[in-house]
């Protein structure tokens, strides 16, 4: 895993660079992210309401590294993406592509999707 190997590559790399690493207090998280049931349909619901049910798009799991999952061991939460690709404007490419865009209207799809979710959960309702 890589948390296993950056510490040591880093700590013997750094002299030979006239550099110093260090590691301390460092949360290396290595859970997977595991999506409430009921924070997930409550946010379902909140696309649904927010974008349209046309919005929503089921998605097969993937095994792409994020932190998420340090936030869902103190809280429980639902990992989604809004989507920013485009074909029609040729913004096609993959994260960490050279040539990687985003379709700048996801930000307001994204801010509107949180402004919504933010008003559901704080309201204590169980329903968008």
């Amino acid at each position: 895993m890589m948390t296993f190997s950056l510490r040591p590559t880093s700590l013997s790399t750094a002299p030979a660079t006239a550099a110093s690493a260090s590691f301390r207090g460092v949360f290396w998280n290595e859970m997977a992210e595991r999506n409430d049931a009921r924070v997930s349909e409550r946010m379902r619901r909140v696309v649904q309401h927010t974008l349209g049910a046309e919005a929503l798009i089921d998605v097969r799991p993937t095994m792409g590294a994020e932190d998420f999952s340090a936030y869902q061991q103190r809280a429980p939460g639902t990992f989604f993406f809004v989507g920013a690709r485009n074909e029609e404007r040729g913004i096609v490419q993959p994260h960490h592509h050279e040539r990687f865009d985003i379709d700048e209207r996801a930000l307001d799809l994204g801010t509107r999707l949180f402004v919504a979710a933010a008003r559901d959960f704080l309201s204590g309702s169980e329903r968008a």
